[in-house]
């Protein structure tokens, strides 16, 4: 044979293989059944109608002389074949031929039965194909059906939240379903046996229930296969101080004895958050706050609780408020605790109506610092805190501790409401050397505080990895007057090195941060840092520094580094349509694939700041851009801003994957600029 001969062989045998290859089909089928719309149960009551539904087909290559054979339990009432390629004898055992040609097929095939003995009872079917196959073993399936001749009642519930403070609610939700025969007059009787009592109750569905303090009993007509209906009920904890358990028993029944009653009842539990009292101004000792601090190692370790004040008379009078007076340091926080001075104000009243009832004093110390919190665990709410030679606040906790997520609503501490270098009533200074300092934690909420009068910073986050700071005042005083800390208003060095990825930041929003002693915001080129809609204004240098060297140059590519800011053109007013028309550029990139944009932020500010440097005194107007690298904008704003200083800042923002990272409250972090050259409204 000649070399071309034997080629031409090969390469009809391998033409030959490849046909054969292509020749071959795949098979397959998968059998449910299904009642009253049920597509996944395998219970169903005496009587039944059941539809047996076998999903029959093949893929890969047209496959021929098909096959399905079918054995159902139960008598057979029809036979339903998908389409007209498919045929069907319509006595047991069922035998189904399938004359599709299309090369890749599926159909249903519905086999109706009527279901009268009660037990359990197999059914299968096969296909099979004169087409070599590519897989047989998903060529076969079964099912297994149980019938039964009385109601299966299932009760499921849940409470929540899982830890609750005295005399706050919680709530409970208890739902019956029925996986049986038809259940007639099913009831749901649940009791509170401990801690606390029902005071509402809302049905979903046709039962009614009747409310008592312990118990709530809800009954219906009937309930049929598969049925269900869901009670809420709202829970008030008990009053007491002493921590427990709410403890709720449910059980459901009915006419006829249940199939399986062991999973008619269940109990559902919360824990009632215990609380350490502060009931002296002593500085030791039964009662005092040093006593609840030392006690909260223990008892708040593995659970959270709340160290409440309940100081009775004698009260300083002359000033409405408590003051403790520590003579040596007072304990580091561990645990989960909420330390909150609200609580005298629900105990006494409110006996200052300017601030908080407690003032944590420092004036007999040496050193030290007024409370250091060692744990993510913390949160500190209301008090005043003052006199310290070290800081009102120190956050030095285990960034590992993160077991009280979800306890109190949030991960990290929580910092809010407080006075921190100010008297109780924030009207005068009675500094600390920083309002808060964080030197280690995963994050930190700092909220709703006044911080004035301190000798140096009055926030100085310099550590963690995320950090909010909303709606604070921060450099005045309670009535809005200057009362400046020493240093910057809020110095940030937090967050990782690439913004690309998130590695953690802060937003810097809807404070007030005023007439403080050097910078507004002062941050380091770390994070991303969203500083936008504060009042910033009357701080001696800049309002906004980046890198602490007054003033960050733009530069021709910011992709990597902090944004460049806005420079702006023009700034007029239109008499006629009383409008005020900012005109600008914004020379900035790095958004473009990631999903990002920029976001333009308008401030009008009655002067530059101590040093002549620009600020931001009111946001007037804010514009998103799509568009990187130049581009110019024009901003329109409804009111006459004619003597006002026009500044901006460019917030680059981009999005982080389909879900916010756990160290942050956004999906869309962003990243903020200095402010702008200044431009006077003419």
């Amino acid at each position: 044979m000649s070399p071309v001969s034997r080629l031409s062989l090969i390469a009809l045998l391998s033409l030959l293989l490849t046909a054969a290859a292509l020749a071959q089909t795949d098979a397959f089928l998968t059998m449910h059944a299904s009642s009253n719309h049920v597509a996944t149960a395998n219970r169903f009551p005496a009587g039944s109608t059941v539809d047996f539904l076998i999903d029959a087909g093949w893929s890969q290559a047209v496959a021929e002389n098909v096959t399905v054979g079918i054995e159902v339990p139960g008598t057979l009432v029809s036979v339903t074949p998908p389409d007209a390629t498919v045929a069907c004898s319509n006595a047991s055992p069922i035998r189904c031929t399938l004359s599709s040609r299309e090369k890749n097929y599926q159909g249903t095939i519905t086999v109706t039965t009527r279901q009268q003995q009660t037990g359990k009872y197999p059914a299968a079917a096969a296909i099979a194909t004169t087409t070599p196959e590519l897989e047989s073993r998903n060529n076969h399936a079964s099912f297994s059906i149980e019938i039964v001749d009385r109601p299966d009642l299932h009760f499921y519930g849940s409470l929540g939240p899982s830890y609750v403070e005295p005399k706050k609610n919680a709530s409970a939700r208890v739902t019956v379903y029925n996986f049986g025969r038809q259940a007639f007059h099913p009831k749901l009787t649940t009791t509170i046996s401990a801690g606390g009592t029902f005071t509402d109750v809302r049905v979903y569905g046709t039962a009614e229930c009747t409310l008592e303090p312990a118990r709530v009993v809800c009954t219906a007509d009937e309930l049929g296969f598969f049925e269900s209906f869901q009670v809420d009920l709202t829970v008030q904890a008990a009053d007491t101080v002493d921590g427990g358990k709410i403890r709720i028993d449910s059980a459901a029944s009915s006419d006829d004895p249940d199939l399986e009653p062991s999973d008619n009842a269940n109990y559902l539990e919360a824990s009632i958050i215990p609380h350490i009292l502060v009931t002296s101004t002593a500085d030791q000792g039964a009662g005092s706050l040093r006593q609840a601090l030392l006690d909260a190692r223990t008892r708040c370790e593995t659970e959270p609780c709340t160290i409440d004040f309940r100081i009775a008379a004698p009260l300083e009078r002359e000033h409405g408020w408590f003051t403790i007076r520590p003579v040596t340091p007072l304990p580091e926080i561990e645990g989960t605790v909420n330390l909150d001075g609200e609580t005298q104000t629900g105990f006494g009243g409110d006996t200052n109506p300017d601030g908080p009832e407690i003032e944590i004093n420092g004036s007999l110390l040496e050193d030290g610092h007024g409370l250091v919190l060692r744990s993510n665990c913390v949160n500190v709410f209301d008090l005043a805190i003052n006199g310290f030679r070290g800081h009102a606040i120190q956050v030095d906790d285990d960034p590992s501790s993160n077991v009280c997520a979800g306890v109190y609503g949030n991960s990290y501490p929580y910092i809010e409401g407080n006075y921190l270098g100010t008297d109780p009533r924030g009207r005068t200074a009675v500094p600390n050397e920083r309002g808060v300092v964080v030197s280690s934690t995963p994050g930190i909420f700092i909220e709703d505080n006044l911080i004035s009068g301190n000798r140096r910073a009055g926030i100085f986050l310099g550590a963690g990895t995320y950090a909010t700071v909303e709606k604070n005042r921060i450099g005045i005083n309670a009535n809005g007057e200057p009362l400046g800390n020493g240093a910057s208003g809020v110095f940030l060095d937090v967050g990782g090195e690439n913004w690309q990825n998130y590695g953690g930041g802060a937003h810097v929003e809807h404070n007030v941060i005023a007439y403080n002693g050097e910078w507004g915001v002062c941050r380091t080129p770390r994070g991303e840092i969203a500083i936008t809609d504060n009042a910033i204004y009357g701080n001696l240098v800049s309002g906004i520094d980046v890198g602490l060297d007054f003033e960050t140059p733009n530069r021709a590519d910011d992709s990597r580094t902090i944004p460049n800011k806005p420079v702006l053109v023009s700034a007029s007013y239109d008499p006629v349509n009383g409008t005020t028309t900012v005109r600008g550029r914004l020379d900035s990139n790095g958004v473009s694939g990631y999903g990002g944009w920029f976001r333009i932020d308008v401030y009008a500010s009655s002067g530059l700041s101590v040093w002549g440097y620009p600020q931001g005194e009111e946001m007037v107007a804010s514009r998103r851009l799509d568009a990187g690298g130049h581009t110019d904008f024009e901003i329109t704003i409804p009111r006459d801003l004619r003597g006002k200083l026009i500044t901006a800042t460019n917030t680059r923002t981009h999005i982080v994957g389909w879900a916010k990272p756990l160290s942050h409250t956004s999906s869309v972090p962003g990243d903020t600029s200095e402010f702008s050259n200044a431009i006077e409204v003419r």
